[in-house]
């Protein structure tokens, strides 16, 4: 699989030189991908630890770490170190859309730590239009700003980015922008549905409509490109006297929607079972199939 932009469980350097000091009223970008962060309690969390010299996120190799093409810009609302556990947490805020989000380090690792996470927040700003550019030229193929493919890729970029990083890459032939469907409000109960009725449901809730709204943006001008959408399932056992202490579980499920299909879909030309059914769904790192009817 070769990716647009150098990305990897482990983060080696950061896009830019900053410094290695952050403080509470900074302005940074965050160069780790939000969807490499737990998301809980509305907010993003992230522990940060080393493997040698590698920065790596809540040492976990089945996370998405791919390098973000447009680093967020955040404010940094707090910096404290909890005794108790020798970490630092940095909290940051601010993002647009994007909820808040809290790392922890390693006092120790402060230093070497923040000089790989954080970059000066202007550097984003400054970068965006250009690299919103890039990403719109790469995934049309077209690299002229008034050609038509490029314009679409534009409006399809702009889309992905809020509130998700924007992540490109090419799979299988096929050139993919990664895009973060909404949270589902509907949690499933374990006890009542099995995983591929969970699987149908969230993705008729939160990830159809967003299908759609690309479809709507490319229409059919984009050939060998599509959309990786990704949608977090929530589900939690229910049943039990101390059911109400049992956490919320989440699974991540992605769809590999091609361009062409999105924008059938959103010309109600095809059916939502032939989404899917015309699309490869990936679930725990085995494609698998969806039944809508589930």
């Amino acid at each position: 699989m070769k990716l647009f932009l150098a990305g990897a469980l482990f983060l080696a350097a950061p896009l830019s030189a900053q410094s290695a000091h952050v403080a509470k009223g900074q302005h940074v970008a965050l160069l780790v991908p939000l969807s490499a962060l737990r998301f809980k309690d509305s907010k993003y969390h992230g522990s940060v630890s080393f493997r040698g010299d590698s920065l790596t996120v809540d040492d976990s190799s089945s996370r998405h770490t791919r390098s973000p093409l447009i680093p967020v810009p955040f404010s940094v609302k707090d910096v404290s170190t909890d005794k108790s556990t020798g970490r630092v947490i940095v909290h940051l805020g601010g993002g647009g859309e994007v909820s808040d989000v809290l790392i922890d380090v390693n006092v120790l690792d402060t230093a070497r730590a923040f000089h790989r996470l954080f970059d000066a927040g202007e550097n984003a700003q400054l970068a965006s239009d250009r690299d919103l550019d890039s990403a719109a030229a790469w995934l049309s193929g077209d690299h002229s700003p008034s050609g038509v493919k490029h314009g679409h890729a534009l409006i399809a970029v702009g889309i992905a980015r809020s509130p998700w990083d924007t992540l490109v890459e090419s799979w299988r032939g096929t050139r993919y922008l990664w895009v973060m469907a909404p949270e589902p409000k509907y949690t499933y109960n374990n006890n009542q549905t099995n995983e591929a009725e969970r699987n149908a449901g969230t993705i008729n809730e939160v990830a159809f409509p967003l299908i759609k709204k690309l479809g709507a943006a490319v229409t059919d001008s984009i050939p060998g490109a599509g959309f990786a959408v990704v949608i977090v399932v929530k589900h939690k056992d229910m049943a039990g006297r101390y059911s109400w202490l049992n956490s919320t579980a989440e699974d991540r499920l992605t769809i590999y929607v091609p361009a062409d299909l999105a924008a059938k879909f959103s010309r109600a030309d095809i059916t939502a079972q032939d989404v899917v059914d015309g699309s490869i769904v990936m679930f725990k790192g085995n494609r698998i199939k969806v039944d809508l009817t589930k």
